[in-house]
């Protein structure tokens, strides 16, 4: 997610110092500022919209297919009663699944490489029933609600394993 917030800023400067070379340059018209003008407004322009570009095409992909995504210690994934549009899988690392009661936090469970979590807001429709957070660097794969779908409903193992793991949080 930083890099993408990075991606963003950067083309934002880009286009900030592409005006700012626009301005001076009208301001005191010569062949130096004509010039860079020239080099300086254009390139800034395309690297500023190529960065952008390459941020905006790599936000549309990680929605499709499945993606793999590192987070931090102590870095909240998701949160009880946010919108469920993705399942994860664990590659390594442990993260803890918290469930606010009555304004305390109960730690449900530690998951860990091989696990998934995420699943029940999408077989459910209804909204995430806890908040997933990070004790270690966690590389996870994400998968998206239209493909766990197509999986859930195409691979019967797949399906058992994942109605085995609600049932058993369930209990």
């Amino acid at each position: 997610m930083k890099v993408r917030a990075v991606g963003l800023r950067f083309a934002e400067i880009c286009v900030i110092a592409a005006a700012v070379i626009a301005f001076a340059a009208v301001q005191t018209p010569g062949p130096i500022q004509m010039m860079l003008f020239l080099w300086g407004v254009a390139a800034l322009v395309i690297v500023g919209s190529v960065v952008y570009l390459i941020v905006a095409i790599s936000d549309f992909l990680s929605r499709r297919g499945a993606s793999t995504v590192r987070f931090p210690p102590g870095e909240v994934i998701f949160r009880q009663g946010d919108v469920g549009d993705s399942v994860y899988k664990i590659i390594d690392g442990e993260v803890e699944v918290v469930r606010e009661e009555a304004g305390q936090e109960k730690v449900l469970a530690r998951l860990g490489a091989g696990e998934f979590f995420g699943e029940a807001a999408l077989l459910s429709d209804a909204p995430r029933n806890a908040t997933i957070r990070t004790l270690s660097p966690v590389n996870v794969v994400k998968i998206g609600q239209d493909d766990f779908q197509t999986l859930y409903a195409h691979l019967p193992d797949f399906r058992r394993r994942v109605e085995a793991a609600t049932q058993e949080r369930q209990s």
